[in-house]
């Protein structure tokens, strides 16, 4: 199977910037334009499968199912990326329908 080409949209000069540095930009999760985006209050940490747990023990779980806020949004930052580069939708989220969209 071949690699998965993604696409990061961005607006014209959040474009330019990443061109500029060579690098992804990453946003801090308060910024998403859905509140409930990462809200740790809508992660289920009670069937988490095995292979995705990154080495966490079941104690690490279990205190994050038990305190979920200890990882708070203002901690969080994600590089959003897409499969698809032609998205209406993404459009809108991430560059009001102007901007670029990067491979």
């Amino acid at each position: 199977m071949g690699a998965v080409k993604l696409y990061k949209y961005l607006d014209f000069n959040g474009g330019l910037m990443m061109l500029h540095y060579s690098n992804l930009q990453f946003t801090n999760a308060t910024q998403l334009n859905d509140p409930f985006d990462c809200h740790p209050s809508l992660i289920d940490f009670s069937n988490v499968p095995k292979e995705a747990c990154g080495g966490w023990t079941p104690e690490i779980i279990e205190e994050l199912r038990r305190d979920p806020f200890r990882r708070t949004r203002e901690e969080v930052w994600i590089c959003s990326l897409s499969k698809i580069y032609d998205s209406i939708l993404m459009w809108s989220y991430y560059s009001k329908h102007k901007g670029i969209c990067l491979s």
